[in-house]
């Protein structure tokens, strides 16, 4: 799956573990090391029905706004 990130912090912070905008996240390395495993999960993906299939995301579809 091809994941788009709208904010450049965030990206920079999961793959660099380095961010000016969430310093805070930045320091605890537990949080980290969990944030990139589920990055790791999340990537392979086909698409977003295959998310279902990860219980700990506890992924569900945005309603509403007419997407479905």
């Amino acid at each position: 799956m091809v994941i788009v990130f709208e904010d450049k912090e965030l990206e920079k912070l999961i793959f660099e573990g380095q961010s000016k905008k969430y310093r805070t996240y930045a320091r605890d390395r537990k949080f980290l090391a969990r944030l990139r495993l589920i990055y790791s999960y999340i990537e392979p993906a086909d698409n977003t029905d295959a998310l279902h299939s990860i219980s700990f995301l506890h992924y569900e579809k945005l309603k509403g706004l007419g997407l479905n």
